[in-house]
Order: C-alpha cells, then structure tokens, then sequence
C-alpha cells in the first residue's frame, strides 16, 4: 500500500501548479483608476424638436465611464516581471477601532468594502450593501456621512458614523439621490433627514421623480411621505414640495407645490402652468423666508428649452421672476438646474449651456428685477454616475464658491468666486493643455480649499481666501481626496511607479510641510483606493 503515498504527487507532475487567479480587469467607475482621463467630453444632446426622451448613461457598460491609465514605458506594466521582494498584503489586519482614534474612511474597490483604517493600516469593514463596484458619499452631517454602495441604479443607502458605532441602514434606492445635490438634505435644526426614493429607471425618461421620505434623526423614524416629488426643501421643520404628474402622453403641462407641516401635506399650489408651448422637465425649489422660490426647466416645442424662476407666496399666489434661453436641454442624470440662495434678494442659477452633458452657466440673478448677470460659463457640475468627485462646492458659511471650467478639448481651470463681494471669479489654477483639476474639499471653517491637479502638474495645493495664492504641499499623481475637519491631514491614492509596475498606494500627508506616510500599499492589478473621510 506504500505507492498510495505517492499518487498526490505524480498528480502534481502531470497536471502542473494550479493556475494563479486572473486579476480583475475592470476598474470602478466613480475613481478614475490612474492618470486624467484621454477620452474627450460628453457632449450634451442636441436641442430635440419634439419630446423625445433622452438616454441615460446609466444604460453604458460600467467600463465606459472609467479612465484608461496609460503606463509611461513603451512596455505595458501588465507584462511586467513581479518584484523581486514581496510586498505588504493590501488585506490589512482586521481589528476593532477604538473610538477616538484616528481613523480613515475608504472604499476598496479591489473587494467592494467600506473601511475604516488606522494611522497603522489595520482596518475594520463596516460594509452595508452589494458586492458592487460603485461608492458614492451622498451627504456628511456632523460626525456621519451616508454612503450609496451598489450599482449606479440600485444600492443600499446607509449612514456611517465616522467616530465609531454600527451603521444605520436607509434602505435601498437609485444611486441618483446621492449623484445629484439636493435629493437628500437635513431639516435647519438637523433633526429631520428628507430622501427622494427612486426608481432603478427614473433617468430615463424626459423628467425623474421619486417618494420623499422624510425620516427622524438618530431614530430613523418615518414622518411622512409624497410621492411624485421631482424637488423639495426644508422650511424649518416644514418641507415643500414639487410634484409632477404626467399626462397620458408622458408629458408635464403642470406642477403641484405642496406643504407638510410636520403633521399633514396640504396643496399650496394647484396646476402650476408651464410656459406656452412648453412642458415641465425639472425644477429646484427654495425657501427664502415664508416664501417659496421654484426655478423650473422647461422644454419647449419649436424654439429652446428655457429656465423660468417663480415666486409663490404663502397665500398660494404665484408670479414669474424671470425666465431665459438655456443654451441645451435639461437631463435628468446631471445637475443642470440649480437654485442657491445667496441672500434675501439675489440667487446664483445654474443653467445648461448646450455644449457638453456635465458642464453648465452659472449667473447671478436678481430676485426682485429679475436681471440675470453672468458670473461663470462652462463650469463642471455633477452627473449620475459620477466619474470625480464634486468640483463645484460652497464653503461652510456660503460665502465662497470653488468652480471648475472645462474648455472645448478638456482643459481644465479652478476659480474661487467670493459670493458677498459679486466682484468676477479669480483664476486659482494655471490654464494650460491637458490641465485638470480632479478633486477639490473644504476645510471645516471654510478659509482653505485643498484640490489636486494633473495633466500639467501632478500635485496637490491649497489655497487660502485670504489671499488667493496657491501653495504647494506635495507633488504626486492622485486620485480622490479626504482632509481633515481643521485642514492639517490629506488622505489621497497616490499612483507611484515601482520598476514596470504602476501601483496605487493609500497615503496620509501633512498638509503643513508635505511629509507623507503610508498607509495602505497597493498591488500590481488593484484599483486605487477611495478616500471618503478623515477624522
């Protein structure tokens, strides 16, 4: 019976080793994997004659919507020899974060995980949601940030408290919500959480709508909800309304605008009229004081789509502010009209400019004249599913606004517009071929902006309101950015070439002096990490 003995390994000699595992080939889609992306922008639709429905990304392989990385050498880093030393395993070991301590929140796309790292790179999961490759940060509220984890049509919507404790789960919902600025807000006193809910299909048609849930915080407690809602807002504990109901061709002749009270809905507004010869497609509504400020995106048969701001007044009363050509359509996956109140009497719009689907006008309107008075074109706002994080972003106090543009071949430039002087937007970033700005984030009291670059220059800056003057921190190719609430530490991938091989580390720099410290090492054939938070 001693040749039983050696049956394993005569197997082993006329089979061979077992194959080592194939690596992923696709990255995720919100980061791009490496370098600034080479395909050129997307371009808007063109004005339709009719109420055709426009096609929603959504509907593109996930592969479409991620930049390729192009190595530096002639030879592909794929086929390159692995490195002589072993590197450290990107699985680091898990551990119960204690709370108080240090800790990074990132996504792992390699193996579709929410985690909390330590300064040491030990981690602990905290994953609430699919095995999917798409992370996207909705909203942050005091020390808690809600986190869309799934496909870029459905996922699990959860909270994550960034100081410790289990996550709170919202339920699952159409990643739009958290694409798209204002689909999720907090009531002024912070106490109420308000989340439009919709469909995995809700891009495709001409217009989206979804059910407001209007939620109690920590509790989670439902307190109402409304369906049909295309827009709404906080009122103090009160929320407002957009509603839209089609009619049997599919199209919104009308609007409702309705009031919960915090203990019923009540209609303020019946049957609001679109504008001759056109149809409602999207709307943004605002509270300033007892009175409601709508701007609505309509699309109009044999002439342009236009923007049409409307004030209706506690009594139900309703008058047109102004209204305008917009240079393109309103799409339902990007963030094409925008209503931000700047104070009592002037507003800052933001429009379609028609020359590329996630680029827009910004303009600075009169709410008592209706003068409209441009402030910034060709500005990147959001879209659904995101490629980069949000570039277009108010300070803490509203009183700055960074902003990048986007020329016709992709260049890219950051500009800061002080809100309160109403002077022109001051050029931060050096306007040059292949220039891009790829992250921007405030600090917690708003007085520096932290943004990276490529194209150009690989690095990360800051710059400070007080004198608008970029400095340099540390020169790298990034990906993503997190800082800390009082601006001193920057989480950020940071691409570094090791022999032929392109490896995306995890990294903690100082943003006083630059220093930098490893945190997580990458591997040959793993997506980068995604910084989500700091604290």
């Amino acid at each position: 019976m001693r040749w039983l003995l050696y049956l394993p390994l005569l197997f082993l000699v006329a089979c061979g080793a077992p194959a080592s595992p194939t690596p992923v080939q696709n990255a995720p889609t919100l980061f791009a994997p490496t370098l600034p992306p080479t395909i050129p922008p997307v371009t808007a639709p063109a004005e339709p004659p009719t109420h055709a429905a426009e096609t929603s990304p959504t509907q593109l392989p996930a592969t479409a919507l991620t930049p390729t990385a192009l190595p530096t050498q002639a030879e592909p880093p794929t086929q390159a020899e692995p490195p002589t030393q072993p590197m450290p395993p990107t699985t680091p070991t898990p551990i119960a974060l204690r709370e108080g301590d240090p800790r990074i929140f990132a996504y792992n796309p390699n193996r579709s995980r929410l985690t909390f790292y330590d300064l040491g790179g030990n981690a602990q999961d905290v994953t609430i949601g699919s095995a999917r490759a798409l992370a996207i940060p909705c909203l942050r509220y005091e020390d808690n940030l809600i986190v869309h984890l799934g496909g870029d049509s459905s996922g699990e919507q959860a909270i994550y408290p960034l100081g410790g404790g289990a996550p709170q789960a919202l339920g699952e919902n159409n990643g739009l919500a958290c694409s798209l600025r204002d689909r999720m807000q907090l009531s002024d006193d912070g106490n109420l959480l308000g989340v439009i809910n919709y469909r995995s299909d809700a891009t495709r048609g001409t217009f989206a709508i979804g059910t407001l849930r209007v939620l109690t915080l920590p509790a989670l407690e439902e307190q109402t909800r409304l369906e049909n809602v295309n827009s709404f807002t906080f009122r103090s504990r009160e929320v407002a309304v957009v509603q839209f109901f089609a009619d049997s061709q599919g199209l919104v002749p009308s609007a409702d605008v309705r009031v919960w009270n915090g203990e019923r809905a009540q209609r303020l507004v019946g049957e609001l009229p679109a504008s001759e010869s056109c149809t409602f497609v999207s709307s943004t509504i605002r509270a300033v004081g007892e009175t409601l400020i709508i701007v609505f995106g309509e699309r109009c048969s044999g002439r342009p789509s236009q923007w049409r701001v409307v004030r209706v007044n506690p009594d139900g009363a309703y008058s047109d502010i102004s209204k305008g050509n917009s240079g393109g359509a309103f799409l339902t996956f990007s963030a094409l009209n925008q209503l931000h109140i700047i104070s009592p009497t002037e507003a800052l719009l933001v429009y379609p400019n028609g020359l590329d689907a996630a680029v827009a006008n910004v303009g600075r309107l009169s709410l008592e004249t209706g003068e409209l008075k441009p402030v910034l074109n060709a500005v990147i706002i959001e879209r659904h599913p995101p490629d980069l994080p949000r570039r277009f972003l108010l300070n803490a106090d509203n009183s700055w606004l960074a902003m990048v543009t986007r020329s016709g071949n992709g260049d890219e430039q950051l500009f800061l517009y002080a809100i309160d002087r109403a002077e022109s937007p001051v050029a931060i970033s050096t306007a040059g071929r292949g220039a891009r700005i790829l992250a921007a984030a405030w600090s917690a009291d708003g007085t520096r902006l932290f943004y990276t670059t490529g194209g150009v220059t690989d690095a990360l800056y800051s710059v400070s309101v007080s004198d608008l003057r970029p400095r340099l921190i540390a020169r790298g190719r990034f990906q993503g950015l997190a800082i800390a609430p009082n601006g001193d530490l920057a989480v950020l991938s940071k691409q570094v070439q090791e022999g032929r091989n392109l490896l995306n580390h995890l990294v903690l720099i100082e943003t006083a002096d630059g220093n930098e410290r490893l945190i997580v090492t990458g591997q040959r054939d793993e997506a980068a990490l995604q910084p989500l938070a700091i604290r």
